[in-house]
């Protein structure tokens, strides 16, 4: 048995995998200065892009050792927010610039303080925020978690912890660090995380591991599992998880090992499917070593070592999985049985549009994806990485069809978020105009961040309120149960590391006068959690006044500028007589357009405001 960090039975199938990965590690375990390290990269000039996935862990530090794990933005108050402190803050006064019109900009609330760097975040069915990535200290490693009641005032304090009300912080005791894993929210309402970073006490990081690990909301605790039939055949970090109709989870893609000298990087072989009864089925026949060419050349592109940082994939509307690739190509999984992989054709009178992993894409309505791609120029420095071009996917016909937006965002942000609003508007915050890549340093990344939001209207994309802090790598969005946006984190690595978070309030959210509304709709009564919908279904609430539309939006799961689990569906028109409180809909019309799980139900009024969402369970 091999004794690692993380693992406490490796399958079978991965020892002969790990004994070569270990001996590698032996090998070159003085050799690296990533991860925090304290040398200087001697960075080449600039001289072309590469299109493949770029991991800032993979590169050199490039950071002084002096402020590389202190930097951090939690107690500035003032833009452009570049000063320095040495860590942990005590409260944070930050106040918010205050937006132009608050009722077409949405506005954002005074920063506040978090326990770790929230990279990672879910909502859960309780409507609580579940997050992981960092430890306490804001370091690489997922050494504890967070729980936070977002209907509470953030009150997180370092130097009296336990007197807060809305945060609490966990010790991560299962020995598996879920650094950069893959999560899903699963039937029953647990978290899924999936593989993350491999730490053996090497000091060497940046390698998967194989591990499943599960977090429950009752008790607000995690479990790994310990049986070989229940772990993954490979280890992986970056992947990409996909709730899948039957309620199962497929995982794709990631990393197992990274490049040492001159060895090069290992990737999972193929695609796996995390079954409703805990053990996994691989899917060898879309394995990127097939012995059919064009299958091993189709894996490669669309999980393999040109897209394997968490690979941009949905259930198709028809069936499968839909995976774009970064580049621009698209590509069918299905996952029955051992897995079949086609390549779509492109459809006639367009060419693919190439992206890169450091860009959004987002499913914002069915079938319909918005995603943010390349469009270089010869500005120099910031041209060969400019990526303000989006286009929407249509994947409901037989070939994806790809339309250009009718406007240019007004940024480009790399390490940005899209996030689908309670009203189906797209809002992208953060980024910037740089990644990490050879010849930009972290400073240079954080110089060029954007701290402007924008909303795109499924037409045109307009600027929207300004945030205090900045949002790159390792940053999330998530939109709240009560039709707010958590964004937070940032860091490890980074010029500094963002403990700490801020809400955007939407423009749905104020009124004509530019006053935040008070008089909301309630949802006084929603169908029970205990109860799951079935597709096609009558879903009724009842409210406490008159409703004339009805939105979904099933509960977010978002990490490293991806949110795969997003849907948004749309009631309007709703015409209730005036006394007319309770209001029925059809619940989607399957679980390949809605996927079994949890969605957020907003009730609206005729001045479009919503409510508080109820968490109810489809499928």
């Amino acid at each position: 048995m091999i004794g690692i960090r993380g693992f406490s039975q490796p399958h079978p199938r991965t020892i002969m995998f790990w004994l070569a990965s270990l001996l590698a590690l032996a090998i070159f375990s003085g050799c690296s200065s990533e991860d925090g390290g304290t040398q200087q990269s001697q960075q080449a000039p600039l001289t072309s892009v590469d299109l493949s996935p770029i991991v800032e862990e993979d590169l050199a530090a490039n950071v002084p050792s002096s402020t590389a794990s202190t930097a951090t933005e939690t107690a500035v108050g003032q833009q452009p927010a570049r000063k320095l402190n040495t860590g942990l803050a005590a409260v944070v006064t930050t106040q918010a610039s205050a937006a132009a019109s608050p009722n077409t900009e949405g506005a954002f609330d005074p920063p506040h303080n978090w326990p770790t760097i929230p990279l990672a975040v879910m909502v859960m069915p309780d409507g609580k925020v579940f997050a992981y990535g960092s430890g306490s200290n804001g370091a690489q490693g997922s050494t504890q978690y967070v729980v936070w009641d977002p209907t509470k005032t953030p009150d997180w304090n370092d130097l009296d912890p336990n007197s807060s009300l809305a945060f609490k912080l966990y010790n991560n005791d299962t020995q598996t660090d879920t650094f950069c894993a893959a999560h899903t929210l699963l039937f029953n309402g647990d978290a899924l995380m999936l593989g993350g970073d491999f730490f053996a006490g090497t000091g060497i990081r940046n390698n998967g591991n194989n591990a499943v690990t599960t977090f429950t909301p009752g008790t607000e605790t995690l479990t790994q599992e310990t049986s070989p039939l229940r772990l993954m055949s490979y280890p992986r970090w970056y992947p990409t998880s996909v709730t899948l109709p039957n309620q199962e989870t497929l995982i794709m893609g990631g990393r197992s090992a990274k490049a040492i000298g001159s060895i090069p990087a290992i990737y999972p072989d193929a695609p796996e499917v995390h079954q409703t009864d805990g053990t996994w089925r691989t899917l060898w026949n879309a394995s990127i070593s097939h012995v059919n060419t064009t299958i091993k050349t189709n894996a490669l592109a669309a999980y393999g070592n040109s897209g394997w940082y968490y690979p941009r994939a949905w259930v198709h509307p028809n069936g499968g999985v839909f995976i774009f690739g970064f580049n621009g190509r698209s590509y069918n999984l299905n996952p029955d049985n051992t897995g079949t992989l086609s390549r779509y054709a492109i459809a006639a009178g367009t060419t693919p549009v190439p992206g890169i992993s450091t860009l959004a894409s987002v499913m914002y309505a069915t079938g319909k994806i918005l995603s943010i791609r390349k469009n270089p120029d010869t500005t120099p420095l910031t041209g060969p990485f400019k990526g303000n071009r989006t286009i929407v996917v249509d994947i409901t016909g037989a070939i994806p069809a790809i339309t250009p937006t009718s406007s240019l965002m007004n940024y480009t942000r790399h390490y940005g978020s899209l996030t689908v609003l309670a009203d189906g508007t797209v809002w992208a915050n953060g980024g910037g105009a740089l990644p990490q890549a050879t010849g930009v340093t972290q400073k240079m990344v954080d110089d060029y961040a954007v701290y402007s939001s924008e909303l795109w209207n499924g037409n045109n994309w307009t600027l929207a309120a300004n945030a205090t802090l900045s949002r790159l790598y390792h940053s999330t969005a998530l939109l709240l149960p009560d039709g707010r946006v958590f964004t937070g984190g940032g860091g490890a690595p980074g010029y500094k590391t963002q403990r700490n978070g801020e809400i955007y309030n939407p423009p749905y959210l104020y009124d004509a006068d530019n006053i935040p509304v008070t008089d909301r709709p309630i949802i006084e009564s929603a169908p029970s959690q205990t109860t799951s919908i079935p597709w096609g279904s009558p879903i009724e609430i009842t409210a406490n006044g008159p409703i004339t539309r009805i939105t979904l939006v099933r509960s977010g799961s978002a990490t490293h500028n991806f949110n795969n689990e997003a849907r948004f569906f749309d009631y309007p028109g709703l015409t209730p007589q005036e006394a007319q409180t309770i209001i029925s809909i059809t619940a989607p019309a399957n679980a390949n357009i809605a996927p079994p799980g949890y969605y957020m139900i907003f009730a609206w009024n005729s001045a479009g405001v919503p409510s508080v969402a109820k968490i109810i369970k489809i499928g």
